[in-house]
């Protein structure tokens, strides 16, 4: 009798270890359906980002290529008087 006490015990114990792991795979799946959406709205900030960055580039080189083309005016203008 005392085996199938011990049987019984031991499976209580399994079919507990059974229910918590249950419970942490069903949380830990919600953490990584988290984690996923917060690299979603990471991804799509850095594309954000990237084109504000990239526009931002073009403009200065813009506006460097329109300073340049003053300061050649200047020099053109000095030189021919």
């Amino acid at each position: 009798m005392e085996i199938l006490d011990q049987l019984e015990s031991r499976i209580d114990g399994l079919l507990d270890a059974l229910v918590h792991l249950r419970e942490e795979n069903a949380h830990m799946r919600d953490e990584a359906a988290n984690m996923g959406e917060t690299i979603k709205g990471l991804e799509e900030e850095n594309h954000r980002l990237r084109e504000s960055l990239e526009q931002e580039q073009s403009l200065r080189e813009e506006v460097r290529n329109r300073i340049d083309g003053l300061l050649n005016k200047i020099q053109e203008r000095g030189n021919i008087e």
